[in-house]
């Protein structure tokens, strides 16, 4: 890449200076709910205060290196929040958890699995619950920190595994020096080879963006029924949250990405936010009362 070609994180930040109003009306609204707002309530509060902005419009054009959009709510991570003068104390809080996860992974014996759990809520980083719960809604989207676990991080009892990319972060002192390092956790290196596992036999590509893009190998199970599986052939929110993640090699924070951008999409079309994990899943797809119903192709 030539060295004056604007990369996304570049355009992301121009993008997120340009834009500081819509920035600041959702995070304002965040930190009052303790929830990111609902935007056909929060536009129509707007436009009888007499504020000339197009909230659903500029969260569609807003991008994906600040958040995510449903058309239900927006969600804003700390790149975003960066930008947001008012949001400097909440993100303290948040730099919080990521220097005990820093903490944990580094202190945990080599046949440990380091973690973070709901008790180190209270006994650990000293949160309210409110506190808690507003940064456990920008955790949820943020990657490369917290990997699989069991629980609801807003909810009573949770546990989370440590991202085994925290080892990037562990020089990490600030936000600033946060946002530098994922870029380049999250930048993908010139020339990515395919990826192989030992013993794994013959492998066929994982085609992630197009025919010069690089691949990601994956088992091929026999000859009639390998399968070659684009991104783009999944849906755009979860395509979203996974391809870049993917494309600088960091599997794992890719599927975890996926994963969360799933959950989130179930919870949407199926209305049960309140529910996570397996309870999320069998409420929604239930064959006796499904919520959602499930068209598989022939």
């Amino acid at each position: 890449m030539d060295a004056d070609e604007e990369t996304s994180f570049d355009y992301a930040r121009r993008w997120a200076i340009d834009h500081d109003r819509f920035l600041s009306i959702i995070f304002d609204r965040f930190i009052m709910d303790a929830a990111w707002p609902q935007l056909d309530p929060l536009q129509r509060a707007l436009d009888q205060a007499g504020e000339d902005i197009d909230l659903h419009q500029t969260a569609r054009d807003m991008p994906k290196e600040l958040g995510s959009f449903d058309s239900y709510c927006v969600f804003l991570n700390v790149r975003a929040l960066a930008q947001v003068d008012a949001a400097r104390p909440f993100l303290s809080s948040f730099m919080r958890v990521l220097h005990l996860a820093v903490e944990r992974y580094l202190s945990a014996a080599p046949t440990e699995t380091p973690r973070i759990t709901a008790e180190d809520v209270p006994t650990h980083l000293h949160f309210d619950n409110d506190t808690w719960r507003r940064v456990a809604l920008v955790l949820d989207h943020e990657p490369c920190i917290l990997a699989g676990g069991t629980g609801d991080l807003t909810g009573e009892a949770w546990s989370r595994d440590i991202s085994r990319s925290i080892r990037e972060l562990r020089n990490v002192e600030s936000v600033e020096s946060y946002l530098a390092a994922q870029v380049k956790l999250l930048t993908p290196p010139a020339g990515l080879p395919s990826v192989s596992r030992p013993g794994l036999g013959r492998l066929s590509g994982v085609q992630l963006y197009g025919s010069s893009a690089p691949t990601i190998a994956q088992p091929e199970v026999s000859d009639s029924t390998a399968m070659a599986l684009q991104l783009d052939e999944l849906h755009p929110l979860i395509r979203d949250a996974c391809a870049s993640r993917f494309h600088s090699g960091h599997l794992a924070d890719g599927v975890q990405q996926a994963a969360i951008a799933l959950r989130d999409l179930v919870r949407k079309r199926s209305g049960l936010r309140a529910f996570d994990g397996a309870d999320l899943m069998s409420r929604a797809l239930s064959p006796e009362k499904a919520c959602l119903l499930v068209v598989v192709p022939r």
